[in-house]
């Protein structure tokens, strides 16, 4: 597999791929590093994951250039990613503590009388992760180091287009001393004969993916009985009201729609506005998409850098065409050279159409006004998925209102719309989740229970 930089094309990284006799004997050591680590002391969890995330912290540079080759996000963004890695394995040692199992009297019936109960978290058994190309260090990170502190055991399928990082994660996790074969890298394509055959195998208890809805159907159809944690990518909207701060909602806006929405699976898409602050915001945003600098990744004054491959920047392009010949208005650029897509702005798109809720990939997003907040939640809410809503207000009473209406696991007030810290439980809502995210939730998701009850 040659894996090329996403702005020179230039080979950046070769690594052979794995084999269906290699992809068994995985099974096999995963399977034995699970057991290796039911017996592995807490005191030892922490430290290997502590000992982890300070590895991170020293390559962070080196990770966050390996970062930028093979996504094409500016390394300043790529920074962040490989910080947001490191914390994931500092909030799961810290974690540990607190995941002692409970006591509880049974007494709540007749039945329980002089009986007692107490439970400890078990381990489920091995885990295969099938990650994508958006934030591919940060999304292995989380699961990996979650599943470690819970002493699951960890197969990870990258992307094709974007295995370094990943290949450099299981290096880390080996030198911090955890068991061997604690987490293992499946080199493979698609889905030939080594992804069926990992998400086949019985012996496989927790199966998580990041991806599109179609593909997530496909892995729980051909998995079988398992333990499924998806992440369904899709858009968000953000609402801005006419008491907002509408400076301050510009510049965090365009930094989600534009910046981090290229290499993210969750993507600002929608901006409703009030009609009396359109206008100002329309002009602010447009403003702002004006500096920013497009072009090398590497570049530290890089703001937008290319997409994951030609292809994906052609599919922005045509739905900029499609957004036109529909009537759209294009504000800012709109224009593609080879896998640079402009960030573009999009006006007069109707909300009620396909187009306005269907998934764009890259720095494209579409912006309309309206007249109440009972207008501006309802086309908010039908989009077919989401995590997240934000809104742009000084009134909490509105605020509150939003939250109770939105139908988003998640509402953010006054902040980026993509801001959504590790440390919360980022629910499933049946649009984009089928599990609890956030490290310690997602700890609780992968393990299992056993009750001990006692007869006094």
């Amino acid at each position: 597999m040659i894996i090329r930089n996403k702005f020179t094309d230039s080979r950046f990284y070769e690594v052979k791929e794995t084999s269906l006799p290699e992809s068994r004997e995985m099974i096999r050591h995963s399977v034995n590093a699970h057991h290796s680590l039911e017996e592995y002391p807490g005191f030892k969890l922490q430290e290997n994951l502590l000992e982890a995330a300070d590895i991170i912290s020293r390559e962070a540079s080196v990770l966050a250039e390996m970062l930028a080759q093979e996504t094409g996000k500016p390394v300043k963004l790529a920074m962040d990613e490989v910080l947001r890695s490191q914390d994931a394995f500092r909030i799961a040692a810290a974690e540990i503590l607190k995941s002692n199992g409970e006591t509880r009297r049974l007494d709540t019936s007749p039945s329980g009388l002089n009986r007692i109960t107490y439970s400890v978290p078990i381990p489920l058994g091995p885990m295969l992760y099938i990650a994508s190309y958006f934030s591919p260090l940060f999304s292995t990170a989380v699961m990996t180091a979650s599943a470690l502190a819970v002493r699951d055991s960890a197969i990870v399928k990258p992307s094709s287009l974007t295995p370094a990082t990943t290949d450099r994660l299981q290096k880390i996790i080996s030198e911090a001393g955890f068991p061997g074969n604690s987490m293992q890298v499946a080199r493979t394509s698609g889905f030939g004969n080594v992804t069926k055959f990992l998400v086949e195998s019985r012996e496989i208890k927790i199966l998580g993916f990041s991806g599109k809805w179609e593909t997530a159907t496909r892995i729980a159809a051909m998995g079988g009985l398992k333990k499924y944690m998806m992440e369904i990518f899709g858009n968000f909207p953000a609402i801005v009201w006419d008491d907002a701060d509408l400076d301050m909602a510009a510049e965090q806006i365009a930094r989600s729609a534009f910046l981090t929405s290229t290499y993210t699976g969750h993507h600002l898409q929608r901006i409703l506005v009030h009609q009396d602050s359109y206008d100002y915001l329309k002009n602010r945003l447009m403003e702002i998409v004006s500096h920013f600098r497009v072009g090398d990744p590497m570049d530290p004054e890089t703001d937008v850098g290319p997409m994951i491959s030609i292809d994906e920047a052609k599919s922005a392009e045509d739905f900029v065409s499609v957004a036109r010949s529909l009537g759209g208005n294009i504000l800012s650029g709109g224009a593609r050279t080879d896998s640079l897509m402009m960030p573009t702005l999009i006006e007069n798109i109707d909300t009620s159409s396909y187009i306005w809720n269907n998934d764009v990939p890259g720095p494209v997003t579409m912006i309309a006004p309206v007249s109440s907040m009972s207008q501006a939640i309802k086309i908010a809410n039908d989009a077919p998925t989401g995590i997240s809503a934000s809104i742009f207000t000084s009134d909490m009473n509105t605020a509150f209102f939003a939250s109770e209406k939105l139908a988003f696991p998640t509402l953010i007030i006054n902040d980026f719309p993509d801001y959504l810290p590790d440390s919360i439980p980022i629910s499933g809502s049946g649009k984009n989740w089928t599990y609890r995210h956030g490290v310690r939730y997602l700890m609780d998701e992968i393990s299992g229970v056993r009750e001990t009850v006692i007869k006094r």
